[in-house]
């Protein structure tokens, strides 16, 4: 394996604590903790070898993908 293998993290760069920070307002808290409960649910159903496979650059990749798609009705 090479270097870069060895040190993925599928969470590195995400805030998974449940404690609101303090220059952190309600609503994107909320958005936050929302995000964070579909990740954890998708990273489980798909396994770190798959989950790795579609988002090599973690959940990040994955909140920056969600965040530029626009809302729709």
């Amino acid at each position: 394996m090479s270097e870069k293998e060895e040190k993925y993290s599928a969470f590195e760069g995400v805030n998974l604590s449940n404690a609101r920070s303090k220059d952190e307002s309600f609503e994107d808290y909320k958005e936050r903790r929302k995000f964070n409960q579909k990740v954890l649910k998708l990273y489980k159903e798909l396994g770190p070898t798959r989950f790795k496979e579609m988002f090599p650059g973690g959940a990040v990749e994955l909140f920056n993908q969600v965040k530029n798609i626009p809302n729709e009705v």
